[in-house]
């Protein structure tokens, strides 16, 4: 369960997405394909990260059982995450610009 203060942060850092990909790249897509396309690249950025996370999950459990916690492969665990949780937010920021509206943060 999230807090109140992290919703806030993470509808935060979407706001701040949509406005820089609507500065950088304009408002709208020039038309729902594109928007699909960026959407679609986004997400499958995440399951890369996803994949990765789980293959080291794997690893992680084996090392874990033998009594031998690698912890390169939690630091990897952690840093995948965090640039999955990245790409969410873009992807949060790409449906944003598809359907023409910004983050509401309250």
């Amino acid at each position: 369960m999230f807090t109140n203060d992290a919703r806030f942060l993470v509808k935060k850092a979407i706001q701040e997405e949509t406005i820089n990909a609507k500065k950088t790249y304009g408002t709208l897509y020039h038309s729902f394909h594109e928007g699909y396309a960026v959407t679609k690249e986004e997400i499958e950025e995440v399951e890369v990260m996803v994949n990765g996370m789980k293959h080291y999950m794997a690893d992680l459990w084996e090392s874990v059982k033998a009594d031998n916690v690698d912890f390169d492969k939690i630091e990897f665990i952690h840093n995948s995450a965090f640039y999955a949780a990245m790409e969410c937010l873009q992807v949060c920021a790409c449906c944003n610009k598809m359907m023409g509206k910004e983050e509401v943060v309250e």
